[in-house]
């Protein structure tokens, strides 16, 4: 098995071992991390790791535009929760 720290790492790892006649996943399974659009479009779609990062991002800037409005001070401690998601496809 194979866990890549992306959708496009996972997608390079999975185009080399189509070529080279590896079949995925009944020899090697392939996983990535991100939930790129790559990872579902690919033929075959990659498994994947999905932790928000649109929610992550959204958070974030509001974090910023609060830093900025003086609603929080720089030195405050943040901790942005996440819950990972594996979204199962074909590559595992």
């Amino acid at each position: 098995a194979v866990m890549c720290v992306s959708d496009l790492s996972a997608f390079g790892a999975l185009m080399e071992c189509l070529r080279r006649g590896i079949r995925v996943p009944d020899d090697v399974a392939i996983a990535g991390f991100g939930a790129y659009d790559l990872a579902e479009q690919s033929v075959p779609s990659i498994t994947t790791i999905d932790v928000g990062a649109h929610e992550i991002g959204i958070r974030v800037a509001e974090l910023v535009l609060d830093l900025l409005n003086g609603r929080r001070e720089p030195d405050d401690r943040v901790v942005v929760g996440m819950t990972p998601k594996v979204i199962a496809r074909h590559t595992a």
